[in-house]
C-alpha cells in the first residue's frame, strides 16, 4: 500500500513519458526500495514534523533538517537507455547533422574578430529546433556589422572608379555600380557563412528562422533596429554642418535625378532592380565632385545630423520618390 501510495504521487511524471518504455516490475521494486528508506528517515523525525515535511534534529545543535516531500518527488525522473541499435541510428543522426554545418576557410584577422565577437555569443532554440527571435536578431545584426567591415575597401575603391567614369561613359559607370553590388552580395554571403560556422548553426535552420523573424510583424521595429549602423566614427569636415548637409542632399538629388532620366531607358532594359543605388551613387558622386566630400564622410554628417528628420528635407525627399516612380 505504501508503494502504491508513492506511485499515485508520480502519476504526473509518468504522463509526461511513453509507458511503453517504463518496466513496471522494476519501477515498482525501486519505489519499494525508497519506501524503505522513507521509512527509516520516518523513524528519526522530529514530533513536530508535518505529513509534507520531514525534520529531522541534529543532535548537539539548535538546528533541523528540514525534507520537503513533494519537493523531493518531483525531483525524481525517467531516462531512457539506449539500446545499442537505437545508439546507431542516433550516431548515424549526429553524422548527417554535421554534414549539414557550413565549412569555411577564414583568414585568421575574421578568426580574431568573430572569436571576439561571439566569446560570450549564446544561441538559444525553439521546441521545434528554430533559432528563438530575439537569438535571430543578435545574429542577423552580427552578420550585418561584419559585412559592413569587409565592404568598407570595396565602397570606398567603388566610388574612385564610378568617378573616373562619372559624366563621361554612362555604360562604364553603371557596370562599375552592377560588379561593387555583386561583390558586396558575395561578401555578405560569405559573413553569413561565417557566422553560422563559428555558431554550428545548419544553413536551413538559418533560412527557416530568418523568415520566421521577417514574417513576424511584431518583429518589425526590433529588426530594423538590428539593420541600423553602429555609431560611425569618420571625421566630418568642419564646414558640413547640419545646414549645408541638407541644402547640399537637396542640390545632390536634383543634379541625380535629372541625370538618372537620362540613363532611365537603359537601366530598365538592363538592370531595373539597380534604380535607388544608381541614384543615390549619382548624388554622392556629384557631391565628392563638387564639394570634396566622400561618401562616407557625407554619411556620416547626414547619420549625425538626422537630417531626414528636417520636415522641408522629408517632403522633398517623398516629391522625388514620386518623380522616380513617374518617369
Amino acid at each position: 500500500m505504501r508503494t502504491k501510495s508513492i506511485l499515485s504521487l508520480l502519476m504526473k511524471k509518468l504522463d509526461s513519458v511513453n509507458h511503453s518504455d517504463i518496466n513496471l516490475y522494476h519501477l515498482s521494486t525501486s519505489l519499494k526500495s525508497m519506501q524503505d528508506r522513507i521509512d527509516v528517515i520516518k523513524a528519526l523525525k522530529s514530533p513536530t514534523s508535518e505529513n509534507n515535511c520531514l525534520k529531522i534534529p541534529i543532535k548537539s545543535t539548535q538546528k533541523e533538517l528540514v525534507i520537503n516531500i513533494p519537493k523531493m518527488f518531483e525531483a525524481i525522473s525517467f531516462e531512457h537507455i539506449m539500446s545499442d541499435e537505437e545508439k546507431k541510428i542516433e550516431n548515424n543522426r549526429q553524422k548527417q547533422e554535421e554534414r549539414k554545418l557550413i565549412k569555411i576557410d577564414m583568414p585568421i584577422e575574421d578568426h580574431k574578430y568573430l572569436h571576439q565577437k561571439l566569446e560570450d555569443f549564446k544561441v538559444t532554440f525553439t521546441k521545434d529546433k528554430s533559432i528563438e527571435n530575439h537569438s535571430m536578431l543578435k545574429i542577423m545584426k552580427l552578420i550585418g556589422e561584419f559585412a559592413k567591415t569587409k565592404n568598407e575597401e570595396i565602397t570606398q575603391n567603388a566610388q574612385s572608379s564610378r568617378l573616373e567614369q562619372y559624366n563621361k561613359d554612362d555604360d562604364k559607370y553603371i557596370d562599375i555600380i552592377r560588379d561593387t553590388l555583386q561583390k558586396e552580395e558575395m561578401n555578405y554571403t560569405y559573413c553569413t557563412q561565417a557566422v553560422l560556422c563559428k555558431l554550428r548553426i545548419p544553413p536551413d535552420v538559418f533560412a527557416k528562422s530568418e523568415q520566421e523573424v521577417i514574417s513576424n510583424p511584431s518583429l518589425q521595429f526590433d529588426l530594423l533596429n538590428s539593420e541600423m549602423p553602429e555609431i560611425d566614427e569618420t571625421p566630418i569636415p568642419a564646414l558640413l554642418t547640419r545646414d549645408t548637409t541638407i541644402e547640399i542632399v537637396k542640390k545632390a538629388n536634383n543634379i541625380a535625378f535629372a541625370k538618372f532620366r537620362e540613363l532611365n531607358e537603359k537601366v530598365q532594359k538592363i538592370y531595373p532592380n539597380l534604380t535607388h543605388v544608381i541614384v543615390s551613387c549619382l548624388s554622392h558622386d556629384f557631391i565628392l565632385d563638387a564639394y570634396g566630400y566622400n561618401e562616407a564622410e557625407f554619411k556620416a554628417a547626414m547619420y549625425k545630423y538626422n537630417v531626414f528628420d528636417d520636415a522641408d528635407l522629408a517632403a522633398f525627399m517623398q516629391t522625388k520618390q514620386m518623380e522616380l516612380l513617374a518617369i
